[in-house]
């Protein structure tokens, strides 16, 4: 069947809505922690509710291209412990890194936690079966100072996918931060610092001069609507272009992520 040019944008325009309403898979599970946990998915806050008992989990519910895992957890007596299992197999073990000390992006994509020590699973780990729903599908883990009143605050962290093995390429664009870009240096990704009054440029593979204001479109095919939450534009040569499109209803843009995701992970946009 041949279209006619009028049949062909139309077609073309379909697969741009229909690819940028794609709904977004998801990767569920439960967690917990003694005693009160804060959970979260390539640095976004996702779960703090387990009402400071580790005897129950809470519900996990993230993206399916989540990159990287983190849970933050105070303990305010006794042991400590934190808890997890995805249904993609991810699961608490002596693989995660974990700190007792608080760095800054600790819990994003390219943060380097090769410092870190290998998390402890402590000798509790056997007795300690609760919550029920998460015994034996995966280790209660801690810091080295897992006894009493030793690191009562700990940070700890999972890569659950490569960046650098996803992407094939040697430097990418940071996604929080346009005057940051990533270098894959033996499988790994390290975030790198632009020249001072420069932005990384995707598509030229460098960090670049900026001549005018940025529209939001730098290294992005679409970009928030400043005025409304809910809606989004698409970028060409770093310049928004016509007018703006709507997110799939019950739906807003995060601009983290640049995509349209659910209202609850988008703070202060109803």
């Amino acid at each position: 069947m041949k279209l006619n040019m009028d049949q062909t944008s139309v077609f073309i325009t379909l697969v741009i809505i229909l690819g940028c309403h794609r709904v977004q898979s998801v990767i569920t599970g439960g967690a917990t922690c003694d005693d009160t946990m804060s959970f979260y998915a390539d640095g976004v806050l996702y779960t703090n509710q387990n009402d400071n008992d580790w005897r129950q989990q809470s519900p996990v519910s993230i993206p399916d291209d989540t990159r990287v895992v983190a849970i933050k957890c105070l303990n305010i007596r006794g042991i400590g412990g934190i808890k997890m299992a995805l249904g993609d197999g991810t699961k608490t073990d002596v693989t995660w890194k974990c700190s007792a000390a608080f760095e800054d992006n600790w819990n994003k994509v390219g943060f380097n936690d090769a410092a870190w020590a290998n998390a402890i699973v402590p000798p509790y780990n056997t007795v300690k079966t609760q919550p029920e729903s998460l015994n034996g599908k995966a280790d209660w883990i801690w810091t080295s100072g897992y006894e009493e009143e030793q690191d009562t605050t700990v940070y700890c962290r999972k890569v659950i996918k490569n960046p650098c093995a996803l992407r094939r390429r040697k430097y990418f664009a940071y996604p929080f931060d346009d005057t940051k870009f990533y270098q894959c240096d033996n499988m790994v990704a390290k975030l790198r610092d632009c020249a001072p009054s420069t932005v990384w440029q995707q598509s030229r593979r460098t960090c670049v001069h900026v001549s005018e204001p940025d529209s939001g479109c730098i290294n992005r095919r679409i970009t928030a609507d400043p005025d409304d939450c809910t809606k989004f534009y698409h970028c060409a040569k770093g310049e928004r272009i016509g007018d703006p499109m709507s997110c799939a209803p019950g739906t807003v843009f995060n601009k983290n992520k640049n995509r349209c995701d659910f209202p609850r992970n988008v703070p202060g946009c109803p």
